[in-house]
């Protein structure tokens, strides 16, 4: 009889879209899922939208000719509604090569066009989780002929603007590879999409996060950020 087992795929920011994968042993023959919000499916292999977010109790019955078999995996959806948008910018002047080739934080690691791609909107494909308190590397790559500025904003509150205080990196005055680290802070809203801005540009213009850029670039993307419950200590006197 089957061992049934799945696995679950990328939770798309914005849509709550989720893709499930059949990871049954002794080959099924027949799937009936059910994904905790009423929704149901007999494919194999289904995407599921949910249309809010929170943790849903995912049940797959698989079968074959000896019998089924049962598994339930709780599925945690963060992102349905998408982040809120602080602002718009553009590049006025693109030129010679500079603006944001990749960026890597946590499991994002995207590799684009330089800033003649302008504007960029990533945050309804591109998203990460990160937990509250807790360190991550950073790395973004800009041109490789000009020194550029790299700042990258996180909106910790979400209330649709970048503040002073949300400016969670800063390099100036490199060439290409911008590297060091963000702290989440612990008072930043939790299990909520926020909005992460990257922006570059020439090395003797001034970054802000909700101005035009002159020569470089501006991608948004999305964090979700994860509270860290700490398991107890036993201890007695």
């Amino acid at each position: 009889y089957p061992c049934a087992d799945f696995l679950v795929g990328n939770i798309s920011a914005c849509t709550g879209s989720v893709s499930f994968t059949d990871n049954t042993n002794n080959t099924p023959t027949s799937w009936s899922w059910t994904f905790g919000d009423g929704g149901t499916s007999t494919s194999q292999n289904p995407t599921h939208v949910y249309a809010v977010s929170g943790t849903f109790p995912v049940q797959l019955i698989a079968c074959n000719g000896f019998g089924c078999d049962t598994t339930v995996q709780n599925v945690t959806v963060l992102n349905t509604g998408g982040p809120l948008a602080a602002c718009t910018v553009s590049t006025t002047g693109y030129c010679c090569g500079m603006g944001i080739f990749n960026i890597t934080f946590n499991t994002i690691n995207n590799t684009t066009n330089d800033g003649v791609d302008g504007y960029m909107d990533y945050s309804c494909t591109i998203s990460t989780n990160v937990n509250l308190g807790q360190t991550y590397s950073v790395s973004v790559t800009t041109g490789v002929s000009y020194n550029e500025n790299v700042k990258i904003w996180i909106d910790y509150n979400n209330n649709a603007t970048f503040d002073a205080s949300e400016l969670a990196f800063s390099s100036s005055n490199i060439l290409t590879n911008h590297t060091g680290n963000i702290t989440i802070p612990g008072s930043a809203v939790t299990n909520t999409p926020l909005r992460m801005r990257v922006t570059s540009d020439y090395y003797l213009d001034s970054v802000s996060a909700c101005s035009n850029v002159t020569y470089g670039q501006t991608e948004d993307y999305t964090i979700s950020i994860i509270p860290v419950v700490d398991p107890p200590v036993a201890a007695f006197t």
